[in-house]
């Protein structure tokens, strides 16, 4: 049907770019990278965790492991929920691509077919939510990963100020700043919140 046989006021249904269609492309590239991503950051956690037990004055029963034992505990939900999202977000995906173009193209009345793309629509800012929110905790846990090495050195200081042993403390303890760096480095870029979010808000 050409643009002059629609009725007044009615478009066409815009098929999407070369653009959008390589950015759909990349977002289900980055869901693949999921697991990927989140057995490299889990072994992080246990990288430090082990650190942690093993360094001079902290150990396996002190608050600073039990306090980094929930921060990993933290991560395995997030990804959980994450993984859901981006679940969602592909079966979004599929069905544009399964069900709405192909509709869009077949005997359905304008109105039959407005109907069915504004019911697609209507879904999409639950997910846009479902995924600000993740995307916020994943930040949040993030900014505690990347302020626990101070909480590390500063109770290393005050042991070392009881006995004088700072010094040879410190020096066992720079690895583990490392490992926790390198930690709150990989959490944000970590899951489904990105992907959903560069679907749902239209960046690529």
């Amino acid at each position: 049907m050409s643009a002059n046989n629609l009725p007044p006021g009615s478009t066409l249904f815009k098929l999407p770019s070369y653009e959008e269609l390589q950015a759909e492309r990349d977002l289900k590239q980055s869901f693949a990278s999921l697991s990927r991503d989140h057995e490299d950051i889990q072994q992080l956690f246990k990288s430090v965790a082990s650190k942690l037990e093993t360094t001079p004055k902290i150990g396996e029963d002190n608050e600073l492991c039990k306090e980094w034992d929930q921060l990993a505990k933290r991560h395995r939900k997030l990804y959980k929920d994450s993984q859901l999202n981006a679940s969602q977000c592909a079966n979004f995906l599929n069905n544009y691509e399964t069900v709405l173009v192909p509709l869009s193209f077949g005997r359905m009345t304008l109105a039959e077919k407005r109907f069915m793309i504004n019911k697609f629509l209507e879904v999409i800012p639950v997910h846009q939510e479902a995924a600000r929110r993740t995307s916020e905790r994943f930040q949040e846990l993030a900014k505690q990963v990347e302020v626990f090495p101070v909480k590390v050195s500063s109770y290393l200081r005050q042991e070392a100020d009881k006995g004088g042993f700072w010094y040879g403390l410190w020096s066992g303890v720079e690895d583990l700043c490392m490992s926790i760096w390198k930690v709150r480095k990989s959490t944000p870029r970590c899951g489904g919140y990105e992907c959903s979010s560069r679907l749902y808000t239209g960046s690529a």
